[in-house]
């Protein structure tokens, strides 16, 4: 499945800048160049719904949460993992 339009820009810009990575920057620093490269983006999908769900595991289940575009129309799955 393609990226979606919005993910796919932002990530053309990112590989033609001369962005080190969120390693090599300060918090601050990582702010600013992901604001600026999300505004040169345009705007993202709006969004409908948002629902909370668990998906069940082997021991605890993992909280998630399901946004849908304004549209209904579903168009992309992004899985954003985290420690912590």
């Amino acid at each position: 499945m393609p990226l979606h339009p919005f993910v796919e820009k932002m990530l053309e810009m990112m590989r033609a800048s001369d962005w080190k990575g969120v390693a090599a920057a300060t918090p601050a620093e990582a702010r600013q160049f992901l604001a600026a490269r999300a505004a040169q983006a345009g705007a993202p999908p709006e969004i409908g719904t948002s629902t909370n769900v668990e998906i069940p595991t082997k021991t605890d289940p993992i909280k998630a949460r399901v946004l849908m575009p304004k549209d209904g129309k579903p168009t992309s799955l992004v899985v954003f993992y985290h420690g912590g």
